[in-house]
């Protein structure tokens, strides 16, 4: 009697931590590797229960073990449980998006410096489009799916948007910040694309997401973004400064700033830079390759430093002069590097992953 209280009592808490586990953690807003890592942590846990307990010879100790074992299992399940309902397409969830709906907000440029886009919450995908018009305009498309009243789930999470037009300090702010929904056991999917119009905006770009592309085309100005999971993309005419970060995701720049700062935990990045002045460019990447094309003719002078821990190493670069030339590192100049025209300085390192850099007439 005593063993099967035991068991039911044990049981019992495994049903409740499942419950606490899949209603109250933000499965849906964390990365995507998130889940699976839950999963392999959990079955280490248990396996690791499994092999100490019958080596303990304490009863309490092998009920705290036994208790620990069940709650990797609870948060096993309850991530297991979350996948399958992202992971789903019509069996848990009558998907893919129920219903969508836009708004558009319209802001005048007078004394903005810096246009800033902040989202939180939800799954959003952001793209920044430059044009002639002395105004910014945003249009914010919100997708839906598993709720039960698709227009109100709708209608929520656009009014998360604020626009703080005050211009005190120079900055237009468009804030989206949404809490997740739920429809009975399951999360409400929901998902934002956010397209910006700006016009003639010559200081900074600043974009933060969670989740979510982002790509930007700029003629001048400066560019900051930074996402958990999601590619970027910047193309820019008369960039002053680029800054790309990424967990995961791919990085990819075009064009021409004079200073490029890229990093990424998990992914690629590419630079296609066409100099029309000076650049410097500071790369990084965890896994993931990195590869630079520098256009141009024989006026561009390159200095390269290149480092990886596992993977290959590459600067096809006219009359470079390497100082350092080994399998993990390269450093070097092009001959007559200081007296060029046009100087442009890669430092790219990556941990898994091979670097690429080629110039003009390699």
């Amino acid at each position: 009697m005593g063993r099967a209280a035991t068991s039911l009592g044990k049981l019992l808490v495994w049903v409740g931590l499942v419950v606490l586990g899949y209603r109250y953690v933000p499965w849906s807003q964390l990365p995507g590797y998130y889940r699976p890592l839950a999963l392999v942590a959990a079955g280490l846990l248990m396996v690791a229960a499994g092999v100490a307990k019958p080596r303990v010879e304490s009863l309490a100790a092998r009920e705290a073990i036994s208790l620990a074992a069940v709650a990797a299992l609870a948060v096993a399940t309850a991530a297991f449980i979350s996948l399958l309902a992202s992971a789903s397409t019509g069996i848990w969830l009558p998907g893919p998006y129920q219903a969508s709906k836009t708004r558009t907000l319209s802001e005048s440029l007078e004394g903005v410096s810096e246009l800033r886009i902040e989202v939180s919450g939800v799954s959003c995908d952001i793209r920044v489009h430059s044009w002639n018009r002395s105004e910014v305009v945003v249009n914010v498309t919100a997708y839906v799916r598993g709720a039960s009243d698709p227009e109100a789930a709708l209608r929520k999470l656009l009014s998360s948007i604020r626009v703080d037009s005050s211009r005190s300090d120079g900055t237009l702010r468009i804030e989206v910040k949404e809490e997740a929904q739920r429809y009975f056991w399951w999360w409400v999917a929901s998902h934002i694309d956010v397209d910006v119009y700006v016009g003639n905006i010559t200081s900074s770009i600043v974009a933060e997401a969670v989740s979510g592309d982002m790509e930007v085309e700029l003629a001048r100005g400066s560019v900051k973004l930074e996402t958990t999971s999601g590619s970027i993309r910047v193309v820019g005419g008369m960039l002053e400064h680029v800054e790309a970060k990424a967990i995961s995701g791919d990085i990819r720049v075009e064009g021409f700033a004079s200073r490029i700062a890229a990093s990424t935990t998990s992914g690629d990045i590419r630079v296609r830079l066409k100099p029309a002045g000076d650049c410097v460019c500071e790369l990084k990447a965890v896994s993931g390759d990195i590869d630079v094309q520098i256009a141009g003719d024989h006026s561009v002078g390159c200095k390269v430093r290149l480092e990886t821990m596992s993977g290959s190493l590459r600067a096809d670069v006219p009359q470079m002069r390497l100082t350092v030339d080994e399998s993990r590192r390269k450093v070097g100049e092009t001959a007559g590097f200081d007296d060029k025209p046009i100087k442009v300085e890669v430092s790219a390192e990556t941990t898994s992953g091979s670097i690429s850099v080629e110039a003009p007439g390699g």
